[in-house]
């Protein structure tokens, strides 16, 4: 495990059963956000509202630059902006 991976957290996993992906929120040069309604995210049987990061296939990645130091401080940043919106919608 690379010092960028974390070990897999089941109590953080959603299953993709439970997401109906929507609309395009916004693209970067590694993939998408996408609008979602996940069930059980929150409460069990509770429908929530969600952003969930897409990333391209590690093949359309082979041509693309390596992360740099910027680059994950960039994606930490965009994934904090969206959990602050998330909050602030509760």
């Amino acid at each position: 495990m690379s010092e960028y991976e974390l070990p897999m957290d089941i109590d953080w996993e959603v299953a993709r059963e439970s997401l109906c992906l929507g609309k395009i929120l916004g693209e970067g040069e590694f993939g998408k956000v996408v609008k979602a309604e996940c069930v059980g995210i929150l409460k069990p049987g509770l429908q929530s509202v969600t952003a969930v990061k897409i990333y391209e296939s590690p093949n359309d990645l082979k041509d693309k630059k390596t992360l740099t130091q910027k680059d994950l401080v960039s994606f930490s940043y965009q994934v904090a902006r969206g959990m602050e919106y998330l909050a602030s919608r509760r």
